[in-house]
């Protein structure tokens, strides 16, 4: 004859589900997720499933896992880190703010300045060219009183 086959599944406390097999007897389980443990007497079952809750198997998923604060600290440390780079590259874009400010303001200086010294070469110009006429007809003017005498 064959194993018998799980037929129904029923809750029998809050430790234990009742099991009925297809040969028609009972056996009684774990309900703790992804447990098999399986009896023939109801009694065990709760004892067993202290192995899942007690104080010890509280402390054994707290060794295979971080506790929340230590992951909370790291979160933080490594937000307090990306801040701190968020805050010097913010730091240094204020730095090359200004020194653009400060070139742009030179710049705008210096284009004042050759604008000026433009208005002065032509006004030397204009001058120079009134000088040489004076100059001509200060020769002509010679020429003709040199001319006479």
């Amino acid at each position: 004859m064959s194993d018998p086959v799980l037929i129904n599944t029923e809750h029998y406390s809050d430790t234990t589900n009742m099991m009925t097999m297809s040969d028609e007897s009972v056996m009684f389980g774990c309900r703790w997720p992804g447990c098999n443990f399986a009896s023939e007497n109801a009694q065990s079952v709760p004892s067993h499933y202290r192995a899942h809750t007690g104080r010890a198997a509280q402390k054994r998923r707290g060794k295979r896992r971080p506790h929340h604060a230590e992951i909370q600290n790291e979160v933080l440390e490594a937000a307090f880190a990306l801040l701190d780079r968020a805050n010097d590259l913010v730091d240094r874009l204020d730095a090359f703010d200004a020194q653009y400010t400060n070139a742009r303001k030179q710049l705008a200086e210096a284009q004042i300045k050759l604008e000026e010294y433009r208005e002065r070469e032509e006004l030397a110009e204009e001058i120079t060219d009134e000088i040489r006429d004076k100059a001509r007809k200060y020769d002509v003017l010679m020429e003709a009183i040199r001319g006479t005498s």
